[in-house]
Parts: C-alpha cells; sequence; structure tokens
C-alpha cells in the first residue's frame, strides 16, 4: 500500500444573499437553486445558511465551497484498488453548520457562476461536523470511483463542492425562526502547509504481469506457462526469458 497527498489547485467560496426576501416553502428552493453573486477566493473558507426573520421580509444568505484538485501526478493506474480517500480540514472560526462533501462539475477558475455546479445527487460523504480543531472526512465508494479513474470525467481532476446539508442540500426551513449556520476552514491561502486542505489517497499498485499473447493465447486465457503462474512472469521471450521465479527441472 502506499499514499499520495494533493492540495487544492482552486479553492473558493461563492454566495448569494438577499436582505429584502419574502420567506415561503416556494422561495426559498428557488433562491437555493439560483445562481450565486459572490466569490472569494481569499481565506477562510466558508459553508454557511442564514436566515433573519422581520415584520415583512427576511435576511438570507447561503455559501458554498469548491474546490479542485489536480490529479495528473497520481502515481496510482486504473487497474490499481483504491483503499481509502481523506479530506482533512482544519478550522478556522465557525463550526456550527453541518455540511456533505458533493460531486461538482468542471470549473477552472474562482466564479460566482460556479455556485450551483454540486451535484446533488451525487454525495461523496456523510454529513459532516467540523471538531474543535480539524476534521477528517472519509470519501465513499462514488468518490473512490472518481479518484480511480483519474478524477470526474477523467479530466485528471477531482471537483469537489461542500454544501451545508441541514438547510441548504434540503431545499427547507421555517420561516418564522432565526437560522445562524456557519463552519469556516482554512484555505489553501493558509499560514502554514498543515493547514491547507489536504486530499489523502490510500492505494495498492496492481500487480505487475507481462500481459502479451503467448503463441496467440492472450495471458488472461493461461494459468500458467511452462508451469509457471502467468502472474510470476514479467517477460517471455523478449529477447531473452526472465522469470520471477526459477523454472525447476
Amino acid at each position: 500500500m502506499a499514499q499520495q497527498s494533493f492540495n487544492p489547485t482552486l479553492d473558493f467560496t461563492t454566495g448569494r444573499s438577499n436582505n429584502r426576501f419574502t420567506c415561503n416553502e416556494e422561495t426559498v428552493p428557488a433562491f437555493l437553486n439560483a445562481a450565486g453573486t459572490t466569490v472569494s477566493d481569499r481565506s477562510p473558507d466558508s459553508v454557511y445558511f442564514t436566515l433573519l426573520p422581520g415584520r415583512s421580509t427576511s435576511r438570507i444568505a447561503v455559501g458554498r465551497t469548491y474546490m479542485k484538485y489536480d490529479l495528473s501526478s497520481r502515481n496510482w493506474a486504473n487497474n490499481s484498488t483504491i483503499n481509502s480517500v481523506t479530506l482533512v480540514l482544519t478550522k478556522s472560526r465557525n463550526s456550527s453548520a453541518q455540511f456533505k462533501v458533493m460531486k461538482s462539475a468542471v470549473f477552472n477558475s474562482a466564479a460566482a457562476s460556479v455556485h450551483a455546479s454540486y451535484d446533488s445527487s451525487t454525495p461523496y460523504s456523510s454529513a459532516i461536523t467540523m471538531g474543535n480543531t480539524s476534521v477528517t472526512i472519509t470519501l465513499n465508494a462514488a468518490g473512490y470511483s472518481a479518484i480511480l479513474s483519474g478524477g470526474n470525467n477523467s479530466t485528471d481532476s477531482f471537483y469537489i463542492g461542500l454544501v451545508e446539508s441541514a438547510v441548504d442540500l434540503v431545499k427547507s426551513v421555517p420561516c418564522n425562526r432565526q437560522v445562524t449556520l456557519a463552519t469556516d476552514f482554512h484555505s489553501t491561502q493558509a499560514g502554514t502547509a498543515t493547514q491547507k486542505p489536504t486530499l489523502i489517497v490510500d492505494y495498492t499498485l496492481a500487480a505487475v504481469t507481462y500481459g502479451n499473447k503467448v503463441l496467440g493465447m492472450s495471458t488472461t486465457s493461461m494459468a500458467k506457462t511452462i508451469d509457471i503462474a502467468t502472474a510470476d512472469i514479467e517477460k517471455i521471450i523478449g529477447i531473452m526469458v526472465f522469470m520471477k521465479k526459477n523454472i525447476k527441472n
């Protein structure tokens, strides 16, 4: 087994707010499904939802964080085994909002237009609560699969959105109650390397075999060649014969 770590090449927080919001069962989902209007690539990154009811209108605000990880230097191949994928975040200030790691569409710049780019049908984690100092998030099988194939849509990059899960993901909130949920964590602009968001991939490389045909037969159709298991052979008559095991007379 081996491990490889990555820091984001892009991470930023998108937001949307309305200080004169008429809150009801229809307007909340519409607001949360709409495009963003603000973007910040300064530290810290944030996930938040705020609703402050007033006499006639309310103030509402939502924020999501997006990250892009460049996997082009990965040491594993598509036939390797991914044992675990974890995302480590370090707390900056608040920690009251639970959130989920979600699959995101491809993006190549920090932009408010990315705000609604997460895939609500593909979570990469369960609901997460930030610890007193940091949190280690274990991604699920969907996250493993994306990592194994070289990121989203085999782009050599892994794209994720961090989305508040109690209100933002479910698109519902009691309009007569104040809600203030926020979790902040250090970004790539953080002061120390250990504070930066870190993706850690634990993997096992596939066994190396020679993989070529012998007398027109694929090695996948053979169990042994000259009584040597195909998994124990690296080359056969490739100018010379080399075997991991000696042939017994």
